[in-house]
């Protein structure tokens, strides 16, 4: 090491800089990591469900508080309640996490402002450090300068303390260097760097040393999808480096709870709350010095511990818990706590699992027990009483099997908390809907049960003058607050409440037009003026049109979403290995997606399924659904395949495409089918990709070839003709892959028995990367998450009524 490092070295320990003799190090610091710029909640969430663009990739939730205040109308005035909300649940500072450094100053300044007068600190979270170093010493020196002094900076040893997400920008000479130079004008910091990215076992010692030579402690962003020894085992590696290394350096354990990308797709697993408890788990056993959760309100990323209208405070009250252990605080006396977690919507074939969590409680012992029901109130089955830990926290998961479950569709879940010896009063909680193919939403849900508001509602769906109205009964002489009418989880409808001197509150609200599906399902949220929150018994609005029933194969995988999550480093089952089971379905509750191509103008097509799922022409590549003219295909008039002139979509076999909304695919056997006429390009092409692992395409002779998963490709034994139109169809059966060529297997094998539930970001035309593109035409292309033969092919059938 020459001697200019070692001297920098020097002046970056704790202690030598000219600061010495500050600040000293606050013990057992709670971080939250908060995103600095906006969400479009109101759109992307409130409104989404009403939206073809928005539903191609919706916001999962929503802060309670404040409508507008994550949006960039309110953010420069919200930070005031963010602040207050994060101090009331043992929070002691926000690292505001920025990615241009010409932003640091402004956006953190409402955040010093509003701090102000309180003991809670402020940190800037660089985002990433790949910026010129003339660019990096204007801005990040002109934060430093403006805020270092200020007392709501947090500091030690006299020196500013920031946070670095992303340090792979500089090379740790460059970084030494720059900071070199911030020093010589007084404007050194102390610097909290995540070592590796958040998905890696931090396994690399001499990575861990390198980074220790620019930085002074270490930053765990929290992890998820690891198993909990992994997780301790990362922070060991942390903490054993900063031993070597750094004595006095800082170990910040990070506090995750899964993930759900906003246009990605990516899903991690939240295992109803096992991610967040293993990663709290994983900091105390490895005596973390400070914790950071990740995040208070990033809602791209559905990483958030706000309050918010999905997960309410459950979040941030389960971290307290841990915050009072981990500084030996000693909780008040209080009645059992009790929080509900599991999946809203289940997919068949997996497990049912509902999490019972309790806080330690001084008073009496007290029992627990929920029950399920169908959507009319006849009991499906009770789970046995459960005894609450006193002395500690408490959790039990429940769990169903596939078989258990038996043909149970939309599940009302109740739930009660009681004194031993006293009978139970149940109360409605979120319910649960389960579907056959893929579910409309991967959200985990988590309801206390002393937050469950008074008042009872209920929910009826009758006709009126021909069409479907919501009527909606809050039982008791008075309530304040708002409705919302939710459709498969999402609001369509809402509206303020001030009820007073009538037994009931009776409000009509006409279903919102075109439906989602042909059998929606509606539920009422209640939540009243202090944020506690009531839920109705669901109701399905069965459209006409699609009638009869079906069997189809079913993938048991012996495991719930989260346990069935493909990239664990071992499998989570109780199952050897999965199964495929044959279970009959309600033909209406069947995902379909169809386009016909008809439309002849525009940008956004919706299925003529009965299912409104959008996609849109010309996305730019990779997770973007933003439009990119050159990318479009082009609309055309021309004969189709039954000889008409007709509206059809030509793609020029270049970067040409459709975007699907993200997590269209259905999870295990599907039917996929097209109606195309290829032209010659003498090079293969990409008839449909789905990033989770699925592509239906063309070889350079017009041979269709089908990949699911790691399974070996599949090629058919005939080639499409070039300038005709062919009907193409792609089947796996849970076993089987198979393709056809109008109406004829010209290919069959095997395949594994799997599903595959997660990063499903589908494009008609093209690979998701925009670099294999079909040449010719497509008058019209369908996919069911359902075994289809030839008889029942959608295209095909059509096909022959028309003529052909």
């Amino acid at each position: 090491m020459n001697l200019f490092r070692l001297l920098l070295l020097f002046l970056l320990l704790p202690g030598a800089s000219s600061y010495a003799g500050g600040d000293a190090r606050q013990e057992k610091m709670c971080w939250a990591h908060y995103v600095g710029w906006g969400f479009n909640q109101s759109d992307g969430y409130d409104k989404a469900a009403l939206s073809p663009e928005w539903m191609l990739h919706p916001f999962n939730d929503r802060t309670l508080l404040g409508r507008d205040l994550q949006w960039d109308s309110g953010i420069f005035f919200g930070a005031r309640k963010q602040i207050d909300a994060a101090r009331a649940y043992g929070f002691d500072g926000f690292c505001i996490d920025v990615v241009d450094p010409a932003a640091y100053v402004s956006a953190l300044s409402r955040f010093f402002r509003d701090a102000e007068g309180t003991t809670f600190k402020i940190a800037l979270c660089i985002d990433r450090l790949n910026y010129p170093d003339d660019y990096l010493l204007k801005h990040l020196g002109g934060f430093i300068r403006t805020y270092k002094d200020h007392p709501n900076a947090c500091r030690i040893d006299g020196k500013m303390v920031i946070f670095v997400y992303n340090i792979a920008g500089k090379k740790t000479e460059e970084w030494l260097a720059l900071r070199q130079e911030l020093a010589k004008r007084g404007l050194d910091a102390y610097y909290i760097a995540q070592p590796m990215h958040e998905t890696s076992m931090w396994n690399d010692p001499a990575r861990l040393r390198e980074v220790l030579d620019g930085f002074e402690s270490l930053y765990d962003f929290g992890c998820n999808g690891f198993f909990p020894e992994q997780m301790k085992e990362r922070l060991a590696n942390g903490r054993a480096a900063l031993k070597e290394k750094r004595p006095d350096g800082m170990l910040v354990g990070g506090i995750a709870v899964g993930y759900i990308g906003f246009s990605s797709a990516f899903y991690r697993p939240f295992l109803n709350t096992g991610t967040l408890r293993h990663n709290w788990e994983a900091a105390l056993a490895n005596d973390a010095d400070w914790v950071c959760i990740t995040t208070w309100n990033d809602y791209v990323e559905h990483t958030q511990f706000e309050p918010s209208a999905i997960n309410r405070d459950a979040l941030l009250l389960i971290n307290r818990e841990y915050l009072d252990k981990w500084r030996g605080t000693v909780p008040p006396a209080r009645p059992p706590r009790v929080i509900y977690s599991y999946h809203e919507e289940t997919v068949a074939g997996d497990d049912l699992t509902i999490e019972v969590m309790n806080f330690s409680y001084t008073t009496p012992d007290a029992k627990a027990r929920l029950r399920l029901l169908d959507a009319a109130g006849k009991l499906l089955h009770e789970f046995p009483e459960i005894s609450l830990t006193r002395k500690e926290m408490g959790v039990r998961t429940l769990r169903l099997n596939h078989a258990e479950q038996r043909d149970w569709s939309v599940i009302r879940v109740q739930g009660a908390v009681y004194a031993a010896g006293e009978k139970p009063e149940f109360k409605e909680l979120y319910p649960i809907v389960r579907r056959p193919g893929r579910v409309e939403s991967v959200r985990t849900v988590r309801v206390r049960q002393d937050d469950l508001t008074v008042p009872a509602v209920s929910l009826e769906l009758r006709k009126t003058d021909g069409r479907s109205v919501a009527h909606i009964r809050i039982s008791g002489w008075t309530f304040a607050g708002k409705y919302e009418l939710l459709r498969n989880g999402w609001p369509v409808a809402e509206g303020e409440i001030s009820h007073l001197k009538k037994p009931v509150c009776e409000i009509a609200v006409p279903l919102p037009e075109p439906a989602r599906s042909p059998a929606d399902v509606y539920l009422v949220r209640l939540t009243d003026v202090s944020d506690r929150v009531g839920f109705s018994n669901p109701a399905v609005d069965v459209r006409p049109g699609i009638e009869g029933k079906s069997l189809q194969p079913v993938v048991v995988t012996g495991s719930d979403f989260d346990e069935n999550w493909p990239i664990w480093s071992r499998r989570i089952s109780r199952l050897k290995k999965a199964e495929v089971r044959n279970m009959e379905f309600p033909e209406r509750d069947i995902f379909r997606v169809r386009y016909d191509f008809t439309e002849g103008e525009g940008n956004l097509l919706v299925s003529s399924s009965g299912w409104t799922v959008p996609a849109r022409l010309g996305c730019r590549g990779g997770f973007s659904f933003d439009v990119v003219p050159e990318a479009s295909p082009t609309w055309k008039k021309a004969p189709g395949p039954d000889g008409a002139e007709r509206n059809l979509l030509a793609f020029d076999g270049k970067d040409d495409n459709i975007a699907l909304a993200s997590r269209t695919m259905p999870y295990g056997p599907f039917t996929l089918e097209f109606l195309l006429r290829p032209g010659r390009k003498g090079s293969p092409m990409t008839l449909f990709s789905d990033r989770c692992g699925i592509e239906l395409s063309l070889d350079a002779e017009l041979r269709p070839q089908l990949r699911r998963g790691n399974a070996p490709m599949l090629a058919g034994k005939k080639l499409l003709p070039p300038e005709r139109w062919s009907h193409l169809a792609a089947v796996y059966t849970g076993k089987r892959m198979q393709l056809y060529l109008d109406g004829v297997k010209i290919g069959e094998c095997d395949a594994e028995a799997c599903t595959i539930p997660i990063n499903s970001l589908a494009r008609i035309g093209n690979a998701l990367e925009l670099n294999n593109g079909y040449l010719g035409e497509l008058a019209g292309f369908s996919l069911e998450g359902a075994v289809r033969s030839p008889k029942e092919f959608q295209l095909l059938n059509q096909r022959k009524k028309e003529g052909i």
